[in-house]
């Protein structure tokens, strides 16, 4: 049969890892203050950095110790306290009542009731003895303390007589410059032993350091230029004078007169088309910067690409600065130019005649609308 306290973890399991803990930090807290005084490190202290009282640290772990004997203390009366309020419910039938046997179940419930609070007691001597247990490594731990202690620095750091080997290593090692290696000596002849002729003695060989050239000679300055003479000017020579007239006489022949010059005509150089006339072609009409831009309307224009070609082509002509299209609907395109000098309209269409490369015809232009109709084809 398992019992509830196999099952849960009752307040017996808590001391239980109470206790555990505690003995832990005791003995851990005594083993770590045995090596530290046994064998302290070899590092002088810091010189800013004043020593901490002995008693801080064991005041701190005597706190710890007495909150952990106060908790398990609670814990040890919260357990009590719950033990008593389950058994006071529980009714088992004595002897002196009228059954002989009683309830099988009220006995079991009392039977481990009576059972966790033995275990509670054996777990609270357990946890008294290693309270104690605490209680004397810490009497015993400032003692050995105190009699370990090692001597400040300064009554040990000790100077040793020449001669003598040195026990420990130095606190600080200070680095070791080596000087700089002696430059490498010339090299000297070997001398001829004593009883040798000069001849059986092989002369030693002296590395031969080429010749330094001598140095150029400074190349001479270059001479100077010599002096621009300007030839003076030829006396300008004037045109004879014509041979005088002279006076008619009977019988002499008179020269032949000279042939007149006919001026030719220049042959005309090829042009781009413009504009062609015809009768329904509108009267040539100026437009002014000043006045503002101008409307052109061209038709008929073929779609999106033929709409760029036509802005495209007016935005190359000399004077507008800008052309823009307003719109655009059954083949007519509307397009507002501003002008930078005065232009006229067959100018306008001439331009577009030759980048369009086809025939173009004004049918309308107003100055006074500044709006102009181009028709192409």
């Amino acid at each position: 049969m398992t019992s509830s306290h196999d099952e849960d973890p009752g307040p017996g399991a808590v001391l239980r890892a109470v206790a555990s803990l505690l003995m832990a930090l005791g003995h851990q807290g005594g083993v770590g203050m045995s090596h530290g005084v046994a064998e302290p490190q070899r590092r002088p202290p810091p010189p800013t950095r004043e020593p901490l009282p002995e008693s801080q640290p064991q005041s701190d772990f005597a706190s710890v110790i007495e909150e952990a004997r106060e908790r398990a203390q609670r814990v040890l009366d919260e357990g009590v306290a719950r033990a008593h309020a389950l058994s006071r419910p529980v009714g088992v039938p004595t002897p002196a009542s009228g059954t002989p046997s009683g309830d099988p179940e009220a006995a079991r419930q009392f039977d481990e009731l009576r059972r966790s609070i033995a275990l509670m007691s054996d777990d609270v001597r357990d946890v008294q003895q290693r309270l104690a247990r605490i209680e004397m490594m810490l009497r015993d731990a400032p003692r050995s303390a105190a009699s370990s202690v090692p001597p400040p620095i300064s009554s040990r750091v000790s100077i040793a007589p020449p001669g003598t080997p040195s026990a420990a290593p130095p606190l600080y090692a200070s680095p070791v410059y080596a000087p700089p290696a002696p430059p490498p000596a010339p090299p000297r002849r070997a001398e001829q032993p004593e009883g040798l002729p000069p001849s059986a003695v092989p002369p030693m060989r002296v590395p031969q350091t080429p010749p330094i050239p001598p140095p150029l000679p400074a190349s001479p300055a270059p001479p100077p230029p010599p002096p621009v003479v300007i030839a003076p000017r030829p006396p300008a020579v004037a045109p004879p004078p014509p041979p005088p007239s002279l006076p008619a006489t009977p019988g002499a022949v008179e020269p032949a007169p000279e042939p007149p010059v006919v001026e030719t005509a220049p042959t005309a150089l090829p042009t781009r088309p413009a504009a062609t006339p015809s009768s329904g072609e509108a009267p040539i009409v100026t437009f002014v910067p000043e006045d503002g831009s101008v409307l052109v309307r061209v038709a008929p224009v073929a779609g999106f690409q033929g709409l760029m070609r036509v802005q495209d082509a007016l935005a190359r002509l000399r004077g507008i600065r800008q052309t823009a299209v307003e719109a655009y609907s059954q083949g007519e395109a509307r397009l507002r130019l501003e002008l930078t000098e005065v232009t006229g309209s067959d100018e306008i269409a001439d331009g577009l005649a030759g980048t369009l490369s086809m025939p173009v015809q004004v049918r309308d232009a107003s100055e006074a609308e500044r709006s102009m109709l181009i028709v192409l084809g």
